[in-house]
C-alpha cells in the first residue's frame, strides 16, 4: 500500500500519544487500532520484516508510555496491569521496560513487588540501580533493607552511579549514595573513594571531599590526583590546601 500523504514525525508522535491515551483508558493494549490510522497505513506500506519491527516499536512505545503514566499518577494497579501485558506480549525481559516497571513499584512503595522484579531481572544497568537508590531516598526503611539484603552492587556499580549523580547534577542523590556506600563496607576502597572525592569536588563540597580522602588509610596515585584536582577546581590557593 502506498501512502497518499506520507506521515510526518509530528503526526506520528501525535498518533502514538492518542493511541496510548485511548488504550490506557480502555486498559486493553491488544485493542485494535483504527484501520484508517496513518500509523497502520505506514506499517502496511513496509515490507514484512520492516512491518514486524514497526509493530514491535509500537508495542514497546505503548508499554513504555503506559508505565510512565503509571509512575506519574502513582498507580500500582495500572503498573501491575502493564506487568501482566508485558509477560503476555513477550516483552517482560526487555531491560528498559523492566526498569520502568521497577520505577512504578518504587514510586508506589511496593517493596515486595520491587524486590521480586529486581531479583528476576537477568541484567541491571546504572539506571536500574538509580531507581533502587531513589527508593532508598524516598521510601526509607523498607528499601534500605531491600538494598542491604541484595547480592548488591560492586565497586564498579558504585562508581558508575556516582558519575551518574555528577552528570545529572544530583547532589542529594550523591549524598544518599555516599551513606549507602559506607553501610555497604566500601568506604576503604580507593576506587570508590576517588569517585566520592570527585563527586564532592564537582558540587563544591571541599571539606566533604577532604574527609573522604583522610578516611582512606592506603591512598593510591589516582586518589591523590583527584584530591589535588578538587582543590584546583574550587580555586583554593596552595596555602589553604
Amino acid at each position: 500500500m502506498n501512502l497518499r500523504h506520507p506521515i510526518t514525525a509530528v503526526q506520528f508522535k501525535r498518533q502514538l500519544s492518542g493511541i496510548t491515551t485511548h488504550l490506557m483508558n480502555t486498559h486493553d493494549p491488544s485493542h485494535r487500532i483504527n484501520t484508517n490510522s496513518p500509523l497502520v497505513e505506514f506499517g502496511a506500506s513496509k515490507p514484512d520484516s520492516e512491518s514486524t519491527h514497526f509493530d514491535s516499536y509500537l508495542t514497546h512505545s505503548f508499554c513504555s508510555n503506559a508505565l510512565k503514566r503509571s509512575a506519574k499518577v502513582g498507580s500500582s494497579t495500572e503498573g501491575k496491569r502493564v506487568h501482566s501485558h508485558l509477560i503476555k506480549l513477550g516483552y517482560y525481559n526487555v531491560l528498559a521496560l523492566q526498569t520502568q516497571l521497577l520505577n512504578v513499584y518504587v514510586k508506589c512503595k511496593q517493596v515486595y513487588d520491587a524486590r521480586k522484579l529486581f531479583d528476576e531481572m537477568p541484567a541491571r544497568n546504572v539506571v536500574t540501580w538509580n531507581v533502587v537508590i531513589c527508593g532508598l531516598a524516598d521510601s526509607g526503611r523498607g528499601f534500605r533493607r531491600m538494598l542491604l539484603e541484595m547480592a548488591g552492587p560492586d565497586k564498579i556499580t558504585f562508581t558508575s552511579l556516582l558519575r551518574s549523580c555528577i552528570e545529572h547534577d544530583d547532589a542529594e542523590m550523591g549524598r544518599q549514595l555516599h551513606c549507602f556506600i559506607v553501610k555497604s563496607g566500601f568506604c576503604e576502597d580507593c576506587f570508590v573513594n576517588s569517585a566520592l572525592v570527585d563527586l564532592h569536588a564537582k558540587f563544591g563540597l571541599v571539606e566533604d571531599a577532604r574527609r573522604v580522602f583522610d578516611s582512606v588509610l592506603e591512598k593510591d596515585t589516582v586518589l591523590w590526583n583527584v584530591m589535588v584536582s578538587c582543590y584546583a577546581l574550587n580555586g583554593l590557593p596552595e596555602e589553604q590546601r
